[in-house]
């Protein structure tokens, strides 16, 4: 039995679970602040916008990295360490993100075949294309590590962190240790080696840090230990990090914006609508690359826009029109998927 002394509202609404209304929140922050930045990118790429790229919304996916690695633990608590709860665990993680992604990618290859020239970045190829659906990482033509719908290259980090925490409950051991340790070195062998494959530029990336940092937060909160105790722990591995992991104020804040989503876990009404939106972040995420830049163009060429306006109005219609998606799309598909593995468990 899973001792739930520390935050016992959020903890037990994660146990067997994924979802609390303040991790929703900070999903959506999190996906907001890739959006800001991207919307940034397109108006300098597409419009000629002088106000630059706002980089520092790259935080964003530290923060998703670091909720990821949260998540997996305080939803895991109850999972056996056997070969049944590593499949039941894989299963739950790829109905959830796999249908949306695969719909995310054919779209992306059939404008790229349909409308070349729409497509700026990671044009077609058909081994690409394959890899793509299958999570499989390679080289673009750009020398970088991106699939066909080139956003997706979170998405091949957290695969392989979901390979890892799934063989480690297999073997029938907690995840937490031996996760954390798997990843710390492989990043320490990582940092010595020049010529790296695509895979082991995934599997050695600081960035999978930040999955060690959340599986941290998520077993401080599963053990009951103090208010005070958690944070000092939660700061003194964002320092560490920051210090000897060159990871910087990016993964600072993503522990910050963890330690205050957990602070104020009990939320007012008035949060509701963040929450919803914070529903629909991964549908945010996934589209928003299709969406943003068309709005961005619209906007600032054909209704001539100043570049900040455009920014902002690209990024509030983009929220919303990812939520429409998220209503009609990803929240049936996931149900039917999730429907789905359910009889098959049954059958």
């Amino acid at each position: 039995m899973v001792r739930v002394t520390f935050f016992q509202g959020t903890c037990k609404a994660f146990v067997g679970n994924e979802r609390s209304d303040a991790v929703q929140i900070a999903r959506f922050v999190a996906a907001m602040l890739v959006v800001v930045t991207h919307a940034t990118f397109y108006a300098v790429e597409r419009i000629g916008s002088p106000l630059g790229v706002w980089h520092f919304g790259e935080i964003g996916v530290p923060i998703f990295f670091v909720i990821s690695g949260l998540v997996m633990v305080l939803s895991t608590a109850d999972t056996p360490a056997n070969t049944d709860g590593a499949c039941t665990f894989l299963l739950r993680r790829f109905v959830r993100i796999v249908p949306l992604y695969w719909l995310a990618t054919a779209a992306k290859v059939v404008v790229a075949v349909v409308a070349p020239g729409v497509v700026h970045h990671n044009h077609f190829d058909p081994s690409h294309a394959v890899q793509s659906f299958f999570f499989i990482p390679y080289f673009n033509a750009a020398g970088e590590v991106r699939p066909m719908h080139g956003v997706g290259w979170t998405l091949l980090h957290e695969v392989f962190f979901y390979l890892l925490f799934a063989a480690t409950l297999a073997a029938g051991r907690r995840p937490v240790l031996w996760v954390s340790g798997a990843l710390l070195v492989l990043f320490a062998l990582g940092s010595g080696l020049q010529d790296k494959s695509a895979f082991v530029t995934v599997a050695t990336s600081p960035l999978n840090l930040n999955f060690v940092v959340g599986m941290a937060v998520g077993w401080l909160l599963l053990s009951g230990r103090s208010t005070r105790s958690w944070v000092i722990a939660a700061a003194v591995c964002a320092a560490a990090a920051w210090s000897l992991f060159g990871l910087g104020a990016g993964l600072v804040l993503a522990v910050g914006a963890t330690v205050l989503a957990f602070a104020f876990h009990r939320l007012a009404p008035v949060w509701r609508p963040a929450i919803a939106l914070g529903d629909s972040s991964y549908s945010l995420y996934l589209f928003h690359p299709f969406v943003t830049p068309a709005l961005v163009v619209f906007l600032g060429k054909w209704l001539a826009l100043d570049p900040l306006m455009t920014i902002g109005l690209a990024c509030v219609l983009t929220v919303g029109i990812a939520h429409a998606l998220h209503l009609s799309i990803e929240r049936p598909v996931v149900r039917r998927a999730r429907a789905m593995l359910a009889a098959r468990s049954l059958a």
